[in-house]
């Protein structure tokens, strides 16, 4: 069934794409929806229509049947048809904000209207809910409701699933999956899938139309539950609900962090300068409750903590406010706490014998004790030298005891019963420690085993702990990051007080505070901006440390050193790279994304077959080898201090590949002689070139290039191993691996960048080929033999040129072309033919081919799997 703007609605048969009957005429404007729905004495169409009525139709004649349903005041844009204790029904939702509960045969209108949206009903759907008969109606401002189809009353509060200008919520559909309800919502550029009994969103928006979402979608393919979005970017895209994804989070940068262990969960809380904070379970790893929406600006102090059996948080922000929430209901339990005049840069609980406190700090230098019903339980602190940047609370002597760190300083507060406020009992500076001319930095304060201890780093990169009333060290220096330390914390239980610190060096390490000893490896740190925050707390049997840097949240195992779990806040990460290779039997896809981490996907299922592996900084290309009975990964990335990286996929271990001095574009392996190398190419115009057993460089740079070499590729000419070159320079060169020379001239030197280029490794009966691509789409073939153009070409693109493969079939030698803006081709280079093409519509980095037939593409979406069903002749 379809409706149009002709007013007609239309019947087909799917089977032969023809029409079974006349168009069903009778509407005098465009129709908007349409609903099918089979009863006992046959099957009715409904169709709304903006002439402001619905009709219904018998589809078995194509007749109107009854009057037309016509109380709405206005255009009628959204239609559902049911039953209801054996009744049938409709439900309209339309321009006057309302939505009808018809009687199908006697076109009158039972009840009430379903009145509570604020803009036109853009969409309805009808379902069950614990055996109870509901109605969802999605609206152009952005909320969706649910209805008790019998009382006509709202359930709940509205689902807000949109914002900005223009949030027309576009659809909705219910379904269930892993035996729970859900509600699917689609809404300007992403569909979310929330459960309807809590109206919690499960998982992140699924993402990547270019244009907004008409319509979406449930249901199953395979065994696997499946969203299925239709977009105005003319694209239909399927969704894997089953498949690993890493958690939705917040849309601007990280600015505050917590964690806490309470009864049966690990929380941590995260704050950002989208002005929201968000509540992550760190058992799970998922998002806990909504978003936590109200400040007016970035949120760059929070706490969370469980009191009795609730769960609270505690926020703070640069709008000058203090706000207490309750998790399980993500609400403001008060009204703001307004005293500050300046950001409020730290928060937390403090937990007396008698009650519950909220204590605040404020780059106004100031320190407010809060009751847990928004009011000043006692006289401000007052007298710290400069911005208050941390806190710390608990019992020190057995007294209620806030430990305030500014960048400078510290200062410990104890309560005085006896004058029943706070009174400053001692103070430690800069001066005290490293006298008048030292410089050094507070990075935070605790409550150390009743001791009040600041940590602070010295000179370039030593962290040290000093006890505040003391004046004395606390434990040992902790020496080993090669530049400064840019974030620490502290964790202390009564057996070891462990220390996390974040340096310029890329590096996060642990420390046994006691010993003054580091604690297994250094664990790799993608990015430094802004300043990365440390947390740790308990997550199940052992100890959390939450690293979180922009706005992705990264959660480790303390006592293994690896991941738990995706990104918290990643959402869908754009994949840069991709290689495929064969690890433990199994094709596998191995990607790298704009997260800094590699992900390892078997091809078959497209799971992820072991927990992601974080580097140090974003990955640009990818090459995957075997190594006598090791299995390696080569990752180009644009850490300028060790551009090239190898991965030990078997045992995790990373290491370095010394010598480029800049970013690494193109890394690619061969052993096709026995001896395996790896080739990379540089933003330092240098191609390298190491011995993979060894790890050892196989001679000096080789240069020739003077700018960014883009791409490299490894194949043969003559049946020898040589290395083909594509350059910012425009130029594409040809080079002898063996003498480390380039050979001969470049094949071509033009006035734009070549950004792509690839070699292949034919047989006897096949010439070798060069292909390589420019910035501007055009593309260029060429004998490797010869040096000379051939006289047959791939047509060139509209944009540019990203990734290129050539692999022999037969004595055919196919081009595989992905261009930036999406579009792939397979194109036999002997006649230039195209054999396939697809539009992804989105932005395409990288291809890799896999010798079933599938290739790999890795795109802004993420990483993608081509089935590619070529003609009989280049059968793959």
């Amino acid at each position: 069934m379809t409706g149009g703007q002709d007013a007609a609605a239309r019947v087909w048969d799917l089977s032969t794409g023809l029409e079974l009957r006349p168009a069903l005429s009778g509407h005098t404007n465009t129709i908007t929806d349409v609903a099918v729905e089979r009863f006992a004495d046959g099957t009715y169409v409904v169709t709304a229509s903006r002439d402001g009525t619905a009709r219904v139709w018998d589809l078995a004649t194509g007749m109107v049947v009854g009057k037309p349903f016509a109380q709405h005041r206005r255009s009628v844009l959204a239609v559902a048809v049911g039953e209801l204790h054996g009744r049938d029904i409709a439900v309209t939702g339309g321009e006057d904000n309302r939505a009808r509960i018809w009687d199908l045969r006697t076109a009158q209108p039972i009840g009430e209207p379903l009145a509570g949206h604020r803009q036109p009903i853009t969409t309805v759907a009808l379902g069950e809910l614990s055996s109870r008969p509901i109605v969802v109606t999605g609206s152009a401002d952005g909320t969706v409701a649910v209805w008790d189809l019998q009382t006509q009353k709202q359930l709940g509060d509205p689902l807000i699933v949109a914002g900005g200008m223009q949030p027309q919520v576009q659809s909705v559909a219910m379904g269930v999956v892993d035996d729970a309800p859900v509600l699917l919502t689609s809404a300007l550029l992403d569909a979310r899938l929330w459960d309807l009994r809590t109206h919690r969103q499960i998982g992140p928006p699924l993402s990547g139309h270019s244009d907004d979402i008409r319509d979406a979608a449930l249901g199953r393919v395979g065994g696997r539950s499946v969203v299925l979005t239709a977009g105005r970017d003319r694209t239909v895209r399927v969704w894997d609900l089953s498949a690993d994804k890493p958690e939705s989070g917040h849309s601007g940068s990280v600015q505050s962090l917590a964690a806490n262990h309470g009864p049966g969960r690990s929380l941590c809380i995260t704050g950002s300068d989208d002005t929201t904070a968000r509540v992550w379970d760190l058992a799970a790893p998922h998002k806990f409750g909504a978003v936590l929406a109200g400040h007016t600006g970035a949120v760059t102090a929070v706490d969370v903590a469980t009191i009795g059996e609730r769960s609270l948080a505690v926020t703070g922000s640069s709008d000058t406010t203090v706000r207490l929430w309750d998790l399980s209901t993500s609400r403001e339990l008060e009204r703001p706490m307004v005293g500050h005049t300046n950001e409020v840069s730290a928060v937390a609980f403090a937990h007396t014998p008698d009650d519950v406190r909220i204590v605040s700090g404020s780059r106004d230098g100031t320190v407010c004790v809060w009751s847990l019903h928004g009011d000043l339980a006692f006289p401000v602190l007052t007298g710290h030298q400069g911005d208050v940047i941390d806190l710390a609370v608990g019992h020190v002597d057995g007294a209620d005891s806030i430990v305030v760190g500014t960048e400078f300083s510290a200062f410990f507060w104890k309560y005085d019963p006896d004058r029943g406020q706070y009174v400053l009992d001692a103070t430690l500076s800069a001066a005290d420690i490293v006298g008048p001319r030292g410089t050094l930095n507070v990075h935070g304060v605790f409550i150390v085993r009743g001791r009040p201890v600041v940590l602070v780093a010295r000179g370039t990169n030593a962290v040290q702990a000093w006890d505040v009333r003391t004046g004395k060290p606390y434990g040992k220096a902790l020496l080993g990051h090669t530049e400064r330390v840019a974030s620490a914390t502290l964790y202390s239980t009564s057996d070891r007080t462990t220390v996390a610190t974040a340096s310029l060096d890329d590096t996060v390490r642990l420390w046994d505070l006691d010993q003054g000893t580091e604690i297994g490896r250094p664990l790799p740190l993608s990015t430094l901006y802004p300043r990365p925050l440390l947390s740790m707390a308990p997550t199940g049997q052992t100890l959390g440390l939450i690293v979180s840097s922009a706005n992705y949240i990264r959660v480790w195992d303390t006592s293994t050193l690896t991941p738990v779990g995706e990104p918290l806040g990643a959402g869908s990460n754009s994949c840069a790279a991709i290689a495929v290779g064969a690890l433990e039997g199994a094709a596998v896809a191995v990607t790298g994304s704009s997260d800094s981490a590699i992900r390892f996907h078997e091809l078959a299922t497209g799971r992820q077959t072991a927990p992601h592996l974080p580097l140090r900084d974003h990955v640009l290309s990818l090459a995957v080898t075997r190594v006598d009975d090791q299995h390696l990964v080569l990752a180009g990335t644009r850490n300028t201090r060790g551009a090239v990286q190898l991965i030990r996929a078997d045992t995790r271990e990373i290491s370095i590949l010394d010598g480029h001095t800049d970013w690494a574009r193109s890394v690619v392996a061969d052993d096709t002689r026995g001896e395996p190398i790896a080739v990379s190419g540089g933003d330092d115009s240098a191609l390298r070139a190491w011995d993979l057993r060894s790890g050892e460089p196989l001679g000096p740079a080789m240069v020739g290039h003077t700018n960014w070499i883009r791409s490299v590729a490894i194949g043969t000419r003559s049946a020898l191993p040589t290395v083909a070159t594509a350059a910012q320079d425009g130029t594409v060169r040809l080079w002898d691996l063996k003498r480390g020379q380039p050979i001969g001239e470049p094949l071509i030197q033009i006035d734009s960048a070549f950004t792509a280029v690839a070699l292949s490794s034919t047989s006897d009966s096949a010439p070798d080929l060069v292909l390589a691509g420019d910035e501007n789409g055009e593309l260029r073939l060429w004998d490797a033999q010869t040096g000379i153009r051939t006289d047959v070409c791939p047509p060139s693109h509209d944009d540019s040129i990203q990734s290129l493969l050539l692999e022999q079939h037969g004595d055919s030698i196919l081009g595989f072309i992905a261009d930036v803006a999406g579009l792939v081709r397979v194109c036999d280079l002997t006649t230039g033919r195209i054999l396939a093409e697809i539009s992804l519509e989105a932005n395409t980095n990288d291809i890799a081919f896999a010798s079933s037939g599938i290739l790999c593409v890795a795109t802004a979406m993420g990483p993608i799997a081509l089935q590619l069903n070529l003609p009989a002749e280049c059968a793959l």
